[in-house]
């Protein structure tokens, strides 16, 4: 739950950094969001800190990072893009 704590207070300093650093965090946001804790599997665990490691803590993030975050969490079967599309009416 602290993740989810964390991630909250991130998407509040979102105007700190770059956009495409917010839009790292709303992908984890909506990927944890829509899928229980309890779920995930370790791979799909290991992807998200490695995510998080290397994107929201980490330095700068770039247009093509965005792809590489994309990418992983795909390969994990987890869509980033899932949670926006059901937010659409």
């Amino acid at each position: 739950m602290a993740l989810f704590d964390d991630l909250r207070n991130l998407w509040k300093a979102r105007t700190l950094r770059e956009d495409e650093w917010a839009t790292v965090v709303t992908f984890l946001q909506g990927v944890l969001h829509r899928n229980h804790f309890e779920r995930l599997s370790a791979t799909q665990c290991a992807a998200i800190r490695a995510i998080v490691d290397a994107y929201v803590a980490g330095g700068g993030v770039r247009d093509s990072d965005i792809q590489n975050v994309t990418r992983m969490l795909r390969r994990v079967r987890l869509d980033p893009y899932e949670p926006l599309a059901v937010a659409e009416p």
